[in-house]
């Protein structure tokens, strides 16, 4: 396809941290000690010029964490996440995008609830920026446009479909 670009790029990791600090569930919950937290995993993302005005990016990672010498889970940390965004120059002063994020399940732990595994979740996001001048950009945005239900930790549900607005000026 003439005048594609396209750029590649992957991350594999394996990093370990020492000393960690980690909140243990229980009455009351507490913060511990972790002798080392390992995490490793592999990261990448693709992007495309399809055409001088659309633009698209894909994202992919897996990351695996222990915690050293304990058969406990770290909470939050899903394994695979990703997504890919498609964004439109439809003229110098106007810009349109549509975005996915998949998350994983994810593990997670709270007093009420004990240990428990939450549900995957995916989000479509829509965002419009209008230049107004030089300096004078306006925003408006559609976060979570299926109004996806899902939790990112025990007990803090989804907002639901959020209208976003905004101005930004740069002096």
């Amino acid at each position: 396809m003439p005048g594609l670009r396209a750029n590649l790029d992957v991350s594999a990791f394996h990093s370990v941290l020492e000393d960690a600090i980690d909140l243990a569930e229980g009455a009351p919950p507490q913060l511990v000690n972790r002798s080392g937290v390992r995490a490793r995993g592999v990261e990448g993302e693709l992007s495309l010029q399809v055409l001088a005005e659309l633009h698209v990016v894909g994202h992919l990672a897996y990351v695996e964490t222990e915690i050293r010498d304990s058969a406990e889970r770290l909470r939050n940390r899903p394994k695979w996440r990703g997504g890919g965004k498609l964004q439109w120059q439809a003229s110098p002063d106007l810009t349109a995008s549509v975005s996915l994020l998949t998350v994983g399940q994810v593990f997670d732990s709270a007093i009420p609830t004990g240990d428990l595994v939450l549900a995957a979740h995916t989000t479509v996001n829509l965002a419009v920026t209008y230049r107004l001048a030089e300096n004078l950009r306006l925003l408006a945005a559609i976060e979570n446009l299926l109004d996806e239900d899902y939790e990112e930790a025990i007990g803090t549900p989804s907002p639901g479909l959020v209208l976003r607005t905004g101005a930004s000026m740069r002096f």
